[in-house]
């Protein structure tokens, strides 16, 4: 598949996006992640790093986070394709920030969560990355599913040629 192709499905699978669904949306779940453990560090606090140029790198990994989400999201409004889970994926989006990971929402979502971690200095938030990266994991195994009987080997292609995450 070329990477700059978009692969346009020829029907409508609302019903079939909705069986991988997660209970909870992703962003959501990042951030319960975030807001808990800062809640935690408050209660109890259990510093990452023992003094702060976690700071800086904290800063410039949040910022990251966002710009690699932001340019997924970005990609796939570019290729009129929906990055909600309720809505029908129109398309498989390979170009871009695609060409580089299948995910870059959830990565952004991963990313920004860690850099939190080191800008609040806490292994808290830092121990609530994994339970986030798990589920999320498992949703994208399903959405895996989705994709592949909806866009057959076109998505197989891609998914064949570009990493999960990174």
């Amino acid at each position: 598949m070329n990477n700059s192709e978009t692969i346009r499905s020829p029907f409508v699978g609302r019903e079939a996006r909705l069986e991988g669904r997660s209970v909870v949306p992703a962003p959501l779940l990042y951030l319960g992640g975030i807001v808990g453990g800062w809640l935690l560090q408050d209660l109890r606090p259990l510093p990452v790093l023992a003094r702060s140029p976690g700071v800086w790198l904290g800063a410039l990994l949040v910022a990251a986070g966002f710009a690699v989400g932001f340019a997924g999201f970005v990609e796939c409004q570019r290729c009129r394709t929906s990055v909600r889970p309720d809505r029908p994926s129109a398309a498989v989006v390979s170009t871009g920030i695609f060409r580089y990971t299948r995910n870059p929402m959830y990565l952004g979502f991963t990313i920004v969560q860690f850099g939190a971690a080191l800008l609040v200095n806490s292994a808290w938030v830092l121990f609530l990355l994994l339970p986030a990266v798990l589920v999320t994991s498992s949703i994208i195994a399903r959405e895996e599913v989705y994709m592949e009987r909806r866009f057959g080997e076109a998505y197989l292609a891609y998914k064949a040629s570009v990493r999960r995450w990174i």
